[in-house]
């Protein structure tokens, strides 16, 4: 279970890509949670679903960053790693549930996929993602 996301400083998602392990997970998890407060939603699109788990999350990492006390990653329930790490404007997120990457390695994604956004849109990412 894999994702890569990328998020702006209102925690709307700019960037994802996951598997399909990932996204069934995620509709599990979503059903469970509708279920324990009586409500039951249309099904929601992907890009709200990543929404409810993770802008929590990454608004905390804003908060703690600004803080001055960095958070960069959590293990998560069912051994989930998810990193984080700030770039310019945008927080990118890298998740693993399978454990089959390191933290070192998640981070290591993170700053090539920042690299390869540079070098494709150069000076003007700010208005493409």
């Amino acid at each position: 279970m894999k994702g890569l996301m990328v998020m702006n400083e209102a925690t709307d998602i700019a960037f994802y890509s996951v598997d399909s392990q990932l996204r069934a997970h995620l509709h599990r998890r979503m059903e469970i949670l509708e279920n324990s407060i009586g409500q039951r939603e249309e099904e929601e699109d992907l890009r709200g679903l990543l929404t409810t788990f993770f802008a929590p999350l990454t608004t905390s990492f804003n908060v703690l960053t600004s803080m001055k006390k960095p958070l960069f990653s959590i293990t998560a329930d069912d051994n989930f790693l998810i990193v984080f790490k700030k770039f310019g404007e945008h927080v990118f997120v890298a998740v693993n549930g399978d454990g089959s990457e390191s933290e070192d390695f998640l981070v290591r994604k993170l700053h090539v996929f920042n690299r390869i956004i540079g070098l494709l849109y150069g000076p003007v990412l700010g208005r493409y993602i």
